[in-house]
């Protein structure tokens, strides 16, 4: 091979080089940039994970309140079920002892009678507000737990 042709052959590698070595940085730019966009989008990412964070311990501290409040209400409702079974009793007693007419202890029978249903369908409907409260409560911890 010749001077010439060798100078040749080494231009055209050189050149070759050159090519690939500019093709490699424009591919490095453009790398560089989608990094930086993955870059900014997970400060975003993180930015809204934080408030997220913040928002999840509020209702987690809601959460537990509705709880507390929702013992409270069951406490309550059974209170209140076993005043009524006292007032219900009391009602029955001194109705019995002092009614003389069976027309109007019949009366009275029915009306109670009315009430208690009354109170059964709301002591029920509590009940099964308060178990449906649970079972939210439930399912927003799943929740919360599975994000």
């Amino acid at each position: 091979m010749t001077n010439e042709k060798f100078m040749n052959f080494i231009v055209e590698k050189f050149n070759s080089f050159e090519k690939r070595f500019d093709n490699f940085e424009r591919r490095l730019d453009e790398f560089e940039e989608r990094f930086s966009a993955f870059e900014k989008r997970l400060e975003k990412i993180e930015k809204r994970l934080d408030g997220f964070e913040e928002r999840f311990e509020d209702v987690e501290k809601r959460l537990e309140n509705v709880g507390k409040r929702l013992q409270d209400v069951e406490k309550r409702v059974e209170n209140v079920e076993i005043r009524l079974e006292s007032v219900e009793n009391l009602v029955k007693a001194t109705f019995e002892q002092t009614a003389s007419n069976s027309e109007a202890i019949t009366e009275i029978k029915i009306k109670l009678d009315k009430k208690l249903e009354s109170y059964d369908k709301t002591i029920t409907e509590l009940k099964q507000k308060s178990e449906e409260a649970e079972l939210d409560i439930q399912l927003l911890k799943k929740l919360v737990v599975n994000l």
